[in-house]
């Protein structure tokens, strides 16, 4: 079978050649708008791996976010409250599912998905496209695109967005290696899914924790800057899932950009009997 061999962008880094060389006639991947580089592709491939892995473990539409191939954010298709849509600045869009798990993947923290690499598990929609297009995003990648939702993103960055369809279908070789100063890594390609039982959680972990307090919702809240970047960076709200509360109340999410005081309870979620709650 012939290979593949294609000329990207750039690597890593502007200043480096890249191209793609695969054993396959054809790649598991399509360019349907833009350019990619060795890093695009990098952030493509593992952001819809992890956005592909959340709809094949949960069943729900999922979105990661990736910048500099490191997630800045993943979430499913859920129900948005009022407050998290002024959180997420989406109140004023009709979302669908898909939507709202990116509009959360990119809420988590914004200012780390500014020029991000967004993962769809799903074909984008329309909805979901008219929310990409105002963001300041690098790349898009999903497994189909309706042809409307199509023509709204190629709009982007003046028709220079990049966008990538993947094949869904496509399983990658059962091993896996990368070059490394002058040495060749090969290992098993993870295939591990976690399985969750009725309350949304690995059954496998749940018996070998140790007791202590159970994480039910999380807190936004600013993060901690100083100086000239606490000036110039204000603003975005991160998630903190790891304080306890002692108080009894309700698990609730915060919105620094809601009146102060101001609080919604997690969808779908009441407080277990006997359970801590976070603050």
């Amino acid at each position: 079978m012939p290979g593949t061999n294609l000329e990207l962008r750039y690597g890593m880094n502007p200043h480096q050649r890249a191209s793609i060389r695969a054993s396959r006639a054809s790649l598991p991947v399509t360019v349907l708008n833009g350019r990619p580089s060795a890093i695009n592709l990098m952030d493509a491939m593992n952001s819809w791996q992890l956005a592909r892995e959340l709809r094949q473990v949960t069943g729900l539409p999922a979105a990661a976010s990736f910048k500099h191939v490191s997630p800045s954010g993943a979430a499913l298709g859920l129900p948005l409250s009022e407050v998290l849509r002024r959180a997420y600045a989406v109140d004023d869009l009709e979302l669908t599912p898909l939507a709202e798990a990116y509009a959360r993947a990119r809420g988590t923290d914004p200012l780390c998905s500014y020029g991000d690499c967004a993962a769809l598990s799903d074909p984008l929609d329309v909805a979901t496209a008219r929310l990409l297009k105002r963001e300041v995003s690098d790349v898009l990648v999903a497994p189909g695109y309706d042809p409307e939702a199509l023509d709204i993103v190629r709009q982007k960055k003046k028709g220079a967005y990049l966008v990538l369809e993947v094949d869904p279908g496509y399983t990658p070789p059962p091993s896996e290696q990368r070059d490394l100063f002058g040495m060749t890594l090969v290992q098993d390609r993870n295939t591990y899914l976690p399985r969750l039982d009725d309350h949304g959680r690995s059954p496998t972990r749940h018996r070998t924790r140790p007791p202590g307090p159970q994480v039910h919702a999380v807190e936004l809240h600013r993060p901690h800057l100083s100086g000239t970047d606490a000036r110039r960076r204000r603003g975005p709200a991160i998630a903190n899932p790891l304080r306890a509360d002692r108080r009894g109340q309700g698990g609730q999410v915060v919105s620094p950009t809601t009146p102060e005081g101001a609080v919604t309870a997690v969808p779908g979620w009441s407080a277990p009997s006997g359970s801590q709650q976070l603050h």
